[in-house]
């Protein structure tokens, strides 16, 4: 009896030492997993905080963004002008703000195709007109032209300017016309009144270029009549002064 007894409290501390043991292990387990926890939790929240753009991202997407408000019109334009191997049928002006199409016939053969697929020079004048460009006066407009002599085509437009292509980005399309639709055709037909009207004009020109050039050759030939009757009638007035001397010289013998 006294073995079991005293076998007893040896038993009952040995149990209180396990259960202890395993609280501590179970609380090791327990910390142990908070922390694995607490290091994944600080890994996602460090995945997900959102990254700083810097300075140069930002303005190369600035610049992007306003690169793409430039109509592909414009930036094919610009592309054709500065184009030094077409700068006979297309260039700017000294001054930059302008440009020229000094062989408008040429330039829709040789040049329109390769920028525009289509070789229509009217087309390519109404699209301009669309956004914004106007065609500067000359000196040629009202005066009378050499048969031969080509008509310059000259174009200006604030935001269109060489040493400035950041404003292209204020270049926009006019309202209306879209080309399709009652306001389409109405445009497309008042279109061609004037192409019309531009063409009675051209051939009205023509004519009184005929004219001229007629008259200039009728001029010409009166100019030689009167020259060969000046000297028709020189040599009849010397056969005259003959006669009379010699009838002088018979009649004083």
């Amino acid at each position: 009896m006294d073995t079991s007894a005293a076998a007893g409290p040896s038993s009952s501390s040995s149990s209180t030492l396990t259960g202890s043991n395993a609280n501590n292990a179970a609380g090791s387990s327990t910390s142990g997993a908070a922390a694995k926890k607490k290091v994944v939790n600080n890994g996602k929240a460090k995945s997900t905080t959102p990254r700083a753009s810097s300075p140069s991202e930002e303005n190369t997407g600035a610049s992007s963004s306003s690169a793409k408000r430039v109509p592909p019109f414009l930036n094919k334009l610009r592309n054709m002008i500065d184009d030094e191997a077409t700068n006979e049928l297309i260039c700017w002006q000294p001054e930059g703000k302008t440009f020229l199409v000094p062989n408008n016939i040429r330039f829709a053969k040789e040049v329109l195709p390769r920028f525009f697929k289509h070789n229509n020079f009217s087309s390519f004048v109404r699209q301009l007109n669309m956004y914004g460009f106007h065609k500067v006066p000359s000196l040629q407009q009202g005066s009378l032209k050499h048969e031969q002599e080509m008509e310059v085509w000259e174009f200006e437009n604030d935001n269109f300017v060489r040493d400035q292509p950041e404003l292209m980005i204020n270049v926009q399309r006019k309202p209306g016309h879209k080309g399709d639709g009652a306001g389409g055709e109405q445009t497309r037909q008042e279109l061609s009144k004037v192409w019309h009207a531009i063409q009675t004009i051209r051939s009205t020109q023509e004519s009184i270029n005929d004219n001229l050039r007629h008259l200039s050759l009728h001029n010409e030939t009166l100019w030689q009549k009167a020259m060969e009757s000046e000297r028709r009638a020189e040599q009849q007035s010397e056969t005259i002064n003959r006669m009379l001397r010699f009838l002088a010289g018979i009649f004083a013998n």
